[in-house]
């Protein structure tokens, strides 16, 4: 059997890699529930829009790489492996390949800087669940937030820096800065849940940090499924921009660090349309993808919950 000192697992919620894949992606999201076929077809649709596919997968394979390369370079024998909440390479696949490195101690991130009980913790679980099924263990260190990372900061701000230049200057006004993050069911105001208080406070460490006073934070990719999300949303804030005398706003999708079919659907086409159509010329920063103060914070982030020795 080889050996790793260390393991890594990234974790992220997964993505058809096919408009073939979309029910089954569907029907695992659902706890194995059949979805509606008017569902399947919403969800295909958008896909197409995009050319049929999300590049998540690849991108948090080149990731993985990146952040394997740092470490690696920086003296520790680690293997970085990525699981996928509701596609493969699943969460399950990863813990079981990293049984077969055998390593001394574990680190899983999450792909997601913010914690929220409804989404980051279920990975958590899953990783244990996965470790149960398989019959073994490791000691494993589970990270549940990692906003505050300043180097997450700063590939923010590096990135509104080169996003503002998109607007000619002096065209009808500065750009305001519009953060989004993915909505979430607004039932978890009730057990006071982090998620928008961090996202509130990484927007205002950001902004401090480049210097900017004109921003807004707005939800998006709300679900339908009866209950209210949290708000304001993005068609909301695009209105309220327009309404103050705003004309050029600047999209930074904060609450994710890939391009995935929430940014290149829900932002580059259906926020865009909302714009045009309200007279808003609005543009979006580059996602963080393979930044390398991305990948940095990464390395920086699992080496600080090693046992290293």
């Amino acid at each position: 059997m080889s050996l790793s000192k260390y393991g890594v697992l990234l974790l992220a919620y997964g993505t058809p890699n096919g408009l073939d894949e979309v029910e089954s992606y569907l029907k695992n999201i659902l706890g194995g529930r059949q979805p509606s076929q008017d569902m399947v077809d919403d969800l295909k649709r958008r896909y197409t829009r995009i050319g049929g596919r999300s590049p998540l997968l690849e991108i948090t394979r080149q990731q993985a790489s990146a952040v394997q390369e740092v470490l690696t370079e920086g003296g520790l024998d680690v293997k970085v492996l990525i699981g996928m909440k509701h596609s493969r390479p699943s969460i399950g696949e990863a813990v079981s390949d990293l049984k077969q490195v055998n390593p001394e101690a574990v680190v899983a991130v999450p792909l997601m800087p913010f914690y929220s009980k409804i989404s980051v913790s279920q990975y958590e679980e899953e990783v244990v669940k996965a470790m149960e099924l398989q019959g073994g263990t490791f000691p494993l260190t589970y990270v549940k937030e990692w906003y505050e990372n300043h180097l997450l900061v700063e590939a923010w701000g590096e990135k509104i820096t080169a996003g503002l230049e998109k607007f000619p200057s002096g065209d009808r006004g500065k750009p305001t800065i519009l953060f989004t993050a993915h909505s979430l069911p607004k039932r978890i105001l009730e057990w006071d849940d982090p998620y928008p208080r961090q996202l509130e406070e990484i927007c205002k460490r950001i902004s401090g940090h480049i210097g900017i006073n004109d921003w807004k934070l707005a939800y998006q990719s709300a679900s339908s499924t009866g209950e209210e999300w949290l708000e304001p949303d993005i068609p909301q804030t695009l209105e309220q921009c327009r309404v103050e005398g705003h004309h050029n706003v600047l999209v930074v999708p904060v609450g994710f660090i890939s391009d995935h079919l929430e940014i290149l659907y829900d932002i580059d086409i259906a926020c865009m349309q909302t714009a045009t159509r309200i007279g808003l010329t609005l543009r979006r920063t580059e996602s963080l993808n393979v930044s390398s103060l991305l990948i940095n914070a990464l390395a920086e982030i699992i080496r600080n919950n090693l046992p290293i020795k």
